[in-house]
C-alpha cells in the first residue's frame, strides 16, 4: 500500500523511498491509501474530532507556512486561491469567514508583538492532528483489510510519522482514536521535527483569544 497517490508521483524526487519501493516491488497489487487525494473530502472526519474555527484557520497558515518553506511570498491573491482550492477536502469550508477569522489571528499576533512563526508551529501540529485522524478513521480499517486479502508479505510506504501507527494496526493492536482536547501531551513523538507540549499549548491558548475577540 502507498500513502501518496499515484498522480502526484510526477512531482517526487527521483530517488523518493515510494518511488524505488514501487519499481522494486515490481507487479503485484497496489492499492493507495484512502485520504490523500485532492479530492477527498476528509472534512467530515476533522470536524468529528477538531474545532470547526480552528480547522479552518488551519488552511491559510499552512499555506502560509508552505510558501515560506519554499521562498515565495504569500499574496492576499494566493491565500483565497489556496483555501478555495481545499474546499475539496475540508467540504466545510466558508472562504470569506477563514479569511476573516485568520487575519483577525494575524492582527492578534500583531498587537501582542508575538512571534509569527507561531503559527507554523501550529500549522504543522495541526497537520499531524489531521494525519491522526486520516490514521484512524480511513487507513486502519483499509490496512486490517489488506492484510487479510493478500498472504504472504506485504509492503506499506508512508512517512516517517505514521510508521508505528502503521505497525500497530498490522501487529493488531489496538489503536486510540484522536481526542483534541489531550493530543498535545498525548501525541506520537516526532522524530524530525519535536515539538515543545508548553509552547504549543500557549499557541493554540493565543489563537483561542484572537478568535474570540
Amino acid at each position: 500500500m502507498m500513502e501518496v497517490p499515484e498522480e502526484l508521483h510526477h512531482h517526487f524526487h527521483p530517488m523518493s523511498t515510494e518511488i524505488l519501493t514501487k519499481v522494486s516491488v515490481g507487479n503485484v497489487p497496489i492499492e493507495y491509501l484512502y485520504g490523500n487525494r485532492g479530492d477527498e473530502d476528509i472534512g467530515n472526519y476533522v470536524l468529528k474530532y477538531a474545532p470547526e474555527d480552528i480547522s479552518e484557520v488551519f488552511i491559510p497558515a499552512l499555506h502560509v507556512r508552505n510558501c515560506i518553506q519554499l521562498g515565495t511570498n504569500p499574496t492576499f491573491d494566493s491565500l483565497v486561491a489556496f483555501i478555495a482550492a481545499n474546499k475539496n477536502r475540508y467540504g466545510f469550508i466558508d472562504i470569506k469567514r477563514t479569511l476573516d477569522n485568520y487575519m483577525k489571528i494575524v492582527q492578534y499576533w500583531e498587537d501582542n508583538g508575538l512571534d509569527p512563526k507561531g503559527l507554523d508551529h501550529f500549522s504543522y501540529d495541526f497537520e499531524k492532528f489531521v494525519g491522526d485522524i486520516r490514521e484512524f478513521e480511513l487507513w486502519k480499517p483499509e490496512l486490517q483489510n489488506f492484510r487479510g486479502t493478500h498472504e504472504g508479505k506485504i509492503a506499506v510506504c508512508v512517512g516517517d510519522y505514521h510508521v508505528d501507527f502503521v505497525d500497530g494496526v498490522l501487529d493488531g493492536r489496538e489503536q486510540k482514536q484522536p481526542e483534541w482536547n489531550t493530543h498535545i501531551d498525548n501525541r506520537r513523538e516526532d522524530r524530525i521535527t519535536p515539538q515543545d507540549p508548553e509552547f504549543l499549548k500557549n499557541i493554540y491558548n493565543h489563537i483561542e483569544k484572537a478568535l474570540e475577540s
